[in-house]
């Protein structure tokens, strides 16, 4: 039975929709746990590793033991106030994030009992989830695949708590960790200091990427589907995934879905293609509700 690892941070979630309607929820990694428990119900162990602030703790463990392939002894009680994001969705999909709050940074040993696991997904969820010194501990303490979600570490944060794109200095270091590298759209052109606009352009530019070591490199584009590109036969190849019409009502936590899925069809064996499309098909069907309170729907793409 594959043991999953998921690094990073939960977050309490307000989401204020372009309709006006606001959902509060958890987020984060709880999306990422979620959505691999509800795909993989019997054959999946999936271990959680966060700090996790005092005055959720409870409610959070109590509503992660409910599914019993999730095991909560990497989830540490921190003292204080968890992290608060607050997002204000605007139409097509651009938004305004706030982020109160900060647990303390992972280190190493808090994720060292993990090493074993099948795969790590790193998920940078604050942007300040674990440092580049304790990431790449992880990565030479580990022979398994690292999947890395770039997601806020390429946002800075203000005095006010609004994020910001932000190129990481040491970007390229990161990157250098992983087998496994998704960004979206403007995050692939926050880390490249260039506007990729097209297919073409990101395929020349993420020969960059690929370069620095991952096998493959994922680019979710929103309602666009999304990429893969990969090496093969000393080529890059790159393949284009798109589903069909979805009425989306919130994209929140569409990208941390995908991820779990494209996990899921790879621990079977699945093309990068293959694992690609059904990421693409999950994600999409996501972004037909919203917050993670009606994760259960996706128990219709559980894998056996």
């Amino acid at each position: 039975m594959p043991k999953i690892t998921i690094i990073g941070s939960i977050t309490q979630d307000i989401i204020n929709l372009p309709s006006q309607r606001q959902i509060r929820s958890f987020g984060g990694i709880f999306y990422n746990l979620l959505a691999l428990s509800f795909l993989n119900p019997q054959n999946a162990k999936i271990y959680p590793v966060c700090n996790l602030g005092d005055d959720i703790y409870q409610k959070v463990i109590w509503f992660l033991r409910k599914r019993r392939n999730i095991i909560t002894e990497g989830i540490n009680k921190s003292k204080g106030k968890n992290n608060q994001v607050t997002l204000f969705c605007k139409k097509r999909g651009k938004r305004k994030e706030f982020l109160l709050g900060l647990v303390p940074t992972l280190d190493f040993k808090q994720i060292k009992p993990y090493l074993n696991s099948d795969i790590i997904l790193i998920n940078f969820i604050s942007g300040f989830d674990l440092s580049l010194e304790t990431l790449q501990k992880t990565r030479r303490s580990n022979s398994n695949p690292i999947f890395i979600d770039i997601h806020s570490l390429a946002l800075g944060i203000n005095k006010d708590g609004e994020r910001f794109p932000c190129r990481p200095k040491f970007w390229k270091e990161y990157i250098k960790c992983a087998d496994m590298v998704q960004v979206n759209q403007e995050e692939f052109s926050i880390l490249l200091g260039k506007k990729i606009r097209n297919e073409d352009q990101m395929r020349k530019w993420g020969k960059t990427i690929l370069e620095l070591g991952p096998k493959i490199l994922l680019v979710t584009l929103g309602k666009n589907g999304a990429i893969v590109m990969y090496r093969e036969n000393g080529k890059i190849r790159c393949h284009h995934s798109v589903t069909g019409s979805q009425k989306t009502v919130d994209t929140v936590g569409c990208g941390d879905v995908f991820a779990s899925a494209f996990i899921s069809y790879y621990l079977r064996g699945r093309s990068w293609k293959s694992c690609l499309d059904f990421a693409v098909c999950v994600a999409s069907f996501k972004s037909g509700f919203s917050g993670t309170n009606g994760m259960r729907r996706l128990s219709r793409f559980a894998l056996r």
